[in-house]
């Protein structure tokens, strides 16, 4: 559930196959200004999440420090993303 280190969420395509989102999105058309996006951090939500880069097919994890989540004081106004 959100806020545990265990949550995890992963990415898969049409096909089901699970896919690294650090790795194999296409970066978007950018012929027409289109471009891909990973939403880490939904605006107006405070868990910080992270694209886990070390591990099989990087998927989306809640920050920690300390051994503990970590969590904006306020909430965002903006996506936030790689």
């Amino acid at each position: 559930t959100l806020g545990d280190l265990e949550y995890r969420v992963f990415f898969k395509n049409a096909q089901g196959k699970t896919f690294s989102p650090w790795h194999d999105l296409e970066i978007g058309d950018t012929s027409k200004g289109i471009f891909t996006m990973v939403n880490e951090i939904p605006k107006l939500t405070r868990a910080k999440f992270e694209v886990a880069t070390k591990e099989t097919f990087n998927p989306i994890k809640q920050d920690e420090k300390k051994g503990k989540p970590r969590f904006y004081a306020i909430d965002p106004v903006f996506n936030y993303g790689c």
